[in-house]
């Protein structure tokens, strides 16, 4: 007697050890350890609950305040996953040969933030540190101009650029993650 392999039924897993597969994944060792992206979840999350609770407290319109918090944030947060992704992208090992047509590449981690912090820390020291007084100025800027989209009321500056730093963070951190560890498994198998 054969059995189709439709006809094979798994054991239904309950509902907890489904989000439980979803939000922690286990080791070679058998352990148990929490995703990165349970991480960014959860930190993202908190970033919006902290906006609504600002824009709750925020007079007249809340959800206008609460509309352009989670804008300004999302658009942090989408600039911070594209700058994390450039950065993040693995590159091809070169080792001297070709890779031929049939040929296998293997892929490193991407060195390039190393190299930019490297020039950075040498345009800082040759150009100096006098220069570096206007980057609060351009700040302050940035952050009349977001706070320009609040309306009437002045909203700080100090909030606005909370926002935009606290997602674009995150957002880096999720681009970076992710091209690290999924595109380069991508990259390997295909």
């Amino acid at each position: 007697m054969s059995v189709s392999p439709n006809e094979i039924q798994l054991p239904k897993k309950s509902v907890w050890a489904r989000m439980w597969d979803i939000v922690a994944e286990k080791n070679k060792d058998g352990s148990w350890e929490l995703k990165w992206s349970t991480f960014q979840g959860f930190a993202i999350i908190v970033g919006i609950v902290l906006v609504t609770i600002y824009s709750y407290y925020s007079p007249p319109s809340r959800g206008h305040v609460w509309a352009v918090c989670v804008f300004a944030g999302g658009i942090a947060l989408a600039m911070g996953v594209l700058v994390g992704f450039i950065f993040g992208v693995p590159r091809a090992a070169q080792d001297g040969n070709t890779p031929t047509l049939g040929g296998t590449v293997t892929y490193k981690a991407n060195t390039n933030l190393e190299q930019i912090s490297d020039w950075l820390t040498k345009i800082i020291v040759g150009v100096g540190l006098v220069q570096l007084t206007t980057i609060p100025g351009k700040l302050r800027n940035l952050a009349d101009y977001f706070a320009t989209a609040f309306g009437a009321p002045a909203v700080p500056g100090s909030v606005v650029l909370a926002i935009l730093g606290y997602f674009g963070i995150f957002g880096f951190l999720l681009g970076y993650l992710w091209a690290r560890i999924y595109l380069m498994k991508e990259f390997s198998e295909g």
